[in-house]
């Protein structure tokens, strides 16, 4: 058995999935509570206050938020034998735990790596899942990832981890840039699956990707967001003025629409059915998952 310990899933179940578990830490109890403890009323974890100084001798005025830092583990992820799993050989626990992170909307991490921005420290996501079902989705998403070649597992999990990370960004243009970047990763990983016809313009790309995996479509939604794109992409501009200074329906709307676009398409391509994935991408709330067999 190869065990990896992951954190933080303020989230006390353990979740059985074929060929491993996520298991909750024996001190699962007292991590949590420090993690609430630490946590701010926006919901994040923010990077410690560090001091460098000279021969021992701290320097106030060197003091910044850290750079890097860890948070505790809350799960310890196993995985049978027959994965040949090391410590140096993680992309399949890699995988299971960014899977994790995004089903319940939060930014996981191995306990012995490190976080370079706020974190958000309590799960936010659109739909509920009991811990039997998390184990189901996991499996059936594990055993269609394995399926594939490796440059599309690697890209599957880069995307993963870059969609957990975004909600770390302080303004709503940085988060979406990274949330785009994500879709072009998943329509390259769809192209390269044959799933999708090759395609240059980014205009027709997610009209092409929700016909393909049966997501619900918005062709004026999805203009917004490909010209918030450009604009930002090619001309510097945030709504047709200097990122940072735009504040307007579009700007708060686009970058939550096309977060929840991607997380239908995560799930889509990774075989899971559920009426979740087919229901509007620009709906917000908490909606019933309604998993299918």
């Amino acid at each position: 058995m190869s065990r990896f310990a992951v954190g933080f899933l303020l989230c006390d179940s353990s979740f059985r999935f074929d060929r491993g578990v996520a298991e909750v830490v024996p001190t699962y109890s007292e991590r949590a509570r420090q993690v609430e403890h630490d946590s701010q009323s926006d919901g994040f974890i923010y990077p410690p206050v560090v001091m460098g100084g000279v021969h021992g001798r701290p320097d106030p005025a060197t003091r910044r938020p850290a750079h890097l830092f860890r948070l505790p583990a809350s799960h310890d992820l196993t995985f049978d034998a027959s994965f040949g799993l090391t410590d140096a050989t993680r992309h399949v626990p890699a995988f299971v735990m960014h899977f994790l992170g995004l089903l319940h909307g939060v930014w996981l991490q191995f306990e012995d790596w490190w976080f370079d921005r706020r974190v958000p420290a309590i799960p936010r996501q659109s739909f509920y899942l009991t811990p039997d079902e998390v184990g189901t989705v996991v499996s059936t998403a594990l055993a269609t990832w394995l399926s594939w070649p490796q440059p599309e597992q690697a890209r599957m999990i880069n995307a993963l981890f870059m969609h957990c990370r975004s909600v770390s960004y302080d303004w709503e243009w940085e988060g979406f840039a990274v949330d785009y970047w994500v879709t072009d990763s998943l329509w390259k990983t769809a192209e390269a699956l044959e799933l999708v016809s090759p395609l240059g313009r980014h205009a027709e790309r997610i009209n092409v990707l929700c016909d393909r995996f049966g997501l619900a479509k918005d062709p004026d939604r999805v203009k917004l967001i490909v010209d918030l794109r450009n604009g930002l992409m090619h001309e510097a501009l945030w709504d047709k003025v200097q990122p940072g200074t735009a504040f307007s329906p579009i700007t708060i709307e686009a970058p939550l629409n096309l977060r929840g676009l991607n997380l239908r398409l995560f799930l889509a391509m990774l075989g899971i059915r559920a009426d979740f994935i087919h229901r509007g991408w620009w709906y917000y709330g908490t909606w019933a998952f309604a998993l299918k067999p």
